[in-house]
């Protein structure tokens, strides 16, 4: 004989004692008929993360009616993990439930492992597109600061050019920024205001080398912290926060 087979024109098998009913089944592997040829209408999952998240995993303790090698019935329960047939039955029709004949819902629990994979699938998904927002948010806010910061070299600036902290800070009305430039080989000067996302809000230009000082009245930006930077010939001097309060 090529091996053993057992089959039921009910296609049930069950393994019940009225005792103790529903007994344990160890197998070494346990396999399904997943063959293509036996399936009709395949269409993809696409609701997966939805479905998923309609269903409530819940840890229980089962009945024990189990017996133990002497004959003594074992008092007490089992912990396990699961779900609730009557709440997959109502949210799910198309997972098997079936209403055995001692009046339990028996359920397919492998019925669940594709909507599962499915909605691992549509999650990662989202992840990736997410990944690939924050790199381009990244390279945005690294190009701004590449403006605003420079990648150039303020050590070769003249110790002559000199920002100043904003006077009040923080501020409701009006604030003050003064500054000192060097006269010798100046080109062109500007105080730039950036918000913390690294946005360009406000541009002053600097006609003239020397001392000298701007006013920013509250009425011109939103209540929040701002950067501003001095530019000497295109490049950094110093950096400074300020605060606007309402």
């Amino acid at each position: 004989m090529p091996g053993v087979d057992i089959g039921s024109n009910h296609d049930k098998i069950a393994f019940w004692a009225e005792w103790v009913e529903y007994n344990e089944l160890y197998v070494a592997k346990y396999y399904k008929m997943s063959d293509i040829r036996v399936k009709l209408n395949i269409k993809d999952i696409t609701w997966g993360l939805q479905k998923l998240m309609q269903i409530r995993p819940v840890h229980y303790s089962i009945i024990n009616n189990m017996f133990d090698s002497s004959g003594a019935k074992i008092e007490g329960s089992q912990n396990q993990y699961g779900f609730i047939s009557q709440e997959i039955e109502k949210d799910f029709p198309e997972v098997k439930i079936t209403d055995d004949f001692h009046g339990y819902k028996l359920m397919d629990y492998d019925q669940i492992i594709p909507i599962t994979v499915a909605a691992i699938q549509e999650q990662q998904k989202t992840i990736d597109s997410l990944k690939i927002e924050i790199v381009n948010l990244k390279e945005q806010i690294n190009s701004k600061n590449s403006f605003r910061l420079g990648n150039n070299d303020s050590t070769t600036l003249s110790s002559r050019n000199v920002l100043k902290q904003n006077s009040p800070n923080p501020f409701n009305e009006h604030t003050e920024i003064k500054f000192s430039i060097d006269e010798h080989n100046f080109r062109n000067a500007s105080i730039l205001i950036f918000d913390l996302n690294g946005l360009l809000i406000k541009q002053y230009d600097i006609q003239k080398g020397g001392d000298g000082s701007i006013q920013i009245n509250g009425n011109e930006l939103k209540a929040g912290m701002y950067i501003y930077t001095l530019l000497v010939n295109q490049r950094e001097v110093d950096s400074k926060k300020m605060i606007l309060l309402n």
